[in-house]
C-alpha cells in the first residue's frame, strides 16, 4: 500500500468521504501551480519566496497527513533558511517525487470513492 498519505488517517476519514474528496480536489487543482512557483523561485535563487512557499505546502501536507511530503517541505525550508541553494535543489527533487506519490493516492481515491 502506498503510504504517501497516512492510511490510518484515510480510514478514519471514511465517514467524511465528501469532505475528503473536496480536500483532495482542491489540493490537486492548486498545488501544481505552487510547485511551479517553487521551481521558479529555486531557479532564480529567491530564497525568501522559496521558504514561504515550502512552508505553505508543508501546512497543506500536514492537514492531509502526508507526512513524507511534509518532511520534504521541512528539509527544503531548512535549506532556504541557510540559503543553501545546492541543498535546496536536492530537497526539491525529493519533493517532486513525493508530491507525485501524493497526487497518485488522491487520484486513486477520487476514482474509487
Amino acid at each position: 500500500m502506498n503510504k504517501a498519505i497516512n492510511p490510518v488517517w484515510l480510514k478514519s476519514m471514511s465517514a467524511k468521504r465528501e469532505l475528503l474528496r473536496n480536500m483532495f480536489a482542491v489540493f490537486l487543482a492548486e498545488e501544481p501551480a505552487r510547485m511551479d512557483k517553487i521551481r521558479s523561485a529555486l531557479k532564480s535563487g529567491r530564497t525568501k519566496e522559496l521558504k514561504f512557499l515550502a512552508h505553505s505546502l508543508k501546512g497543506s501536507a500536514a492537514t492531509l497527513n502526508a507526512e513524507r511530503l511534509k518532511a520534504c517541505c521541512q528539509r527544503l525550508e531548512n535549506a532556504t533558511k541557510i540559503e543553501d541553494i545546492d541543498q535546496a535543489l536536492v530537497c526539491f527533487s525529493d519533493l517532486e517525487t513525493e508530491i507525485e506519490a501524493v497526487y497518485a493516492v488522491m487520484l486513486n481515491y477520487l476514482e474509487n470513492n
